[in-house]
């Protein structure tokens, strides 16, 4: 063990990879998604088919849904920015369950 100590080597090289950048409404490109979100909304491959909304159906076993349906409560809440003061604080997604299968619509 102690051979392979020897010839370890005592400098770390390390490197930043730029954070993509995310397509959001009218094609607008931001690397934050609360903050392309807020701003322009979901993205959509042309301005004609841009929704102000973004539809979620959830199919699976039930304590499957019930973990996506905890998520969902989630994302409606707002999160502040942690270290980063110039991010937008994300309001939380507006919620308006639906349902056209006679499945409860609601999130509770």
């Amino acid at each position: 063990m102690a051979d392979l100590l020897l010839g370890a080597s005592t400098t770390l090289s390390c490197s930043l990879i730029p954070e993509p950048l995310l397509l959001f409404g009218g094609k607008n490109a931001v690397e934050d998604p609360k903050t392309g979100l807020t701003a322009y909304g979901p993205y959509s491959n042309t301005d004609a088919t841009r929704r102000p909304i973004i539809r979620l159906g959830i199919v699976g076993p039930a304590e499957a849904i019930d973990r996506a349906r905890t998520l969902v409560e989630r994302m409606t809440t707002s999160i502040p920015p942690r270290g980063h003061p110039y991010v937008a604080i994300w309001r939380g997604f507006a919620v308006q369950p639906m349902s056209t299968n006679g499945m409860k619509p609601d999130l509770s």
